[in-house]
């Protein structure tokens, strides 16, 4: 059986939507956890006009700690062997978990991982970055390609045997790419993983989404957050896997370039700030520009970057119609 995961904070507009692409799944044999994370609009009665029409459902309404917390709320009550997540605000094709089920069956693999799409305003577009190709790999070989940026560090394109969490907690303390260092830590425990370049979850972008508000408004709890998992991270390759040390820095990199673009997305005026992620950059450039050889625009911005932060500033909206 799969469980599957909801965490739930005031989704009330998106939520329909989601819990039946899930209900209706051709994989019937789930259970399905919804975690009410303290909404203070109809989340919650939403989640319990669901239970009552499908005995899969469990809900568990809870005082809001966030993400994490509800993750962890799930993962404690799942009693499947098998593990998978999904937002509230997205939804999923109906073949998604079979189809990664059957992966993981077919291939002898941990976990699986499908491709996926944006929805923007209603437009689906194809996140480019995903391997081309269906492989699969044993766990060092995946730790490359999550380094890579070659499949993104989200939780909720993945099918995961329920084991690997024994000893994974979501970090209660980390607003954002929380589910990116717990991808990491069970990679690290999986024996192979299997990636499939079929898009199968659809990843909606709205205006009340900690990720758009993100691109819009600076958020520097999240920035701390997102600084602190690449660190850990790093410092755990150097100490555990120290050969691929190169793209540890490259992934350290690239998330400065991505803060750096935020500061200029949100006009915020910190030097400080500025000039930080401007030095990390100018200490990885060398890996930056040897690292993934599909994230061309990430190793021009960091080569702007790198050669004058305020410059790029001044720049970048100019520079992003032509990236």
């Amino acid at each position: 059986m799969i469980t599957i995961i909801i965490p739930i904070y005031n989704s009330q507009r998106y939520l329909d939507k989601c819990l039946d692409s899930v209900i209706n799944q051709s994989f019937s044999d789930i259970e399905i956890i919804l975690v009410n994370d303290g909404s203070s609009d109809e989340s919650g009665k939403i989640c319990d006009e669901y239970k009552q029409k499908d005995s899969r459902i469990k809900v568990i309404h809870k005082e809001n700690g966030g993400v994490s917390s509800a993750r962890n709320v799930g993962l404690k009550m799942a009693t499947g062997d098998f593990i998978g997540f999904v937002d509230s605000d997205d939804y999923i094709n109906k073949e998604m978990f079979k189809v990664l089920f059957n992966d993981i069956k077919e291939n002898d693999c941990d976990v699986s991982i499908c491709n996926w799409y944006y929805e923007i305003d209603g437009e689906l577009r194809l996140d480019k970055t995903m391997l081309k190709d269906y492989k699969v790999l044993n766990n060092i070989s995946a730790i490359e390609e999550l380094l890579k940026d070659s499949f993104k560090g989200f939780l909720c394109n993945k099918l995961f045997k329920k084991e690997l969490f024994s000893n994974v907690k979501f970090e209660h303390d980390l607003t954002m790419c929380e589910d990116y260092l717990a991808v990491y830590q069970v990679l690290k425990r999986a024996k192979r993983v299997s990636i499939n370049p079929t898009p199968l979850y659809f990843y909606v972008m709205n205006t009340d989404s900690a990720t758009f508000n993100a691109n819009n408004n600076f958020n520097y709890k999240n920035h701390k957050s997102s600084e602190k998992v690449f660190r850990l991270i790093h410092e755990d390759i150097l100490h555990n896997y120290f050969h691929l040390r190169k793209l540890a820095q490259f992934a350290v990199a690239r998330n400065s370039v991505i803060t750096v673009c935020e500061i200029c997305r949100s006009n915020i005026d910190d030097k400080g700030l500025l000039k930080s992620h401007k030095n990390i950059i100018m200490v990885n450039i060398y890996s930056l520009l040897s690292g993934n050889k599909s994230n061309i625009k990430i190793k021009i911005y960091g080569l702007f970057i790198a050669f004058s932060a305020n410059l790029f500033k001044c720049i970048y909206k100019n520079l992003r119609r032509y990236l």
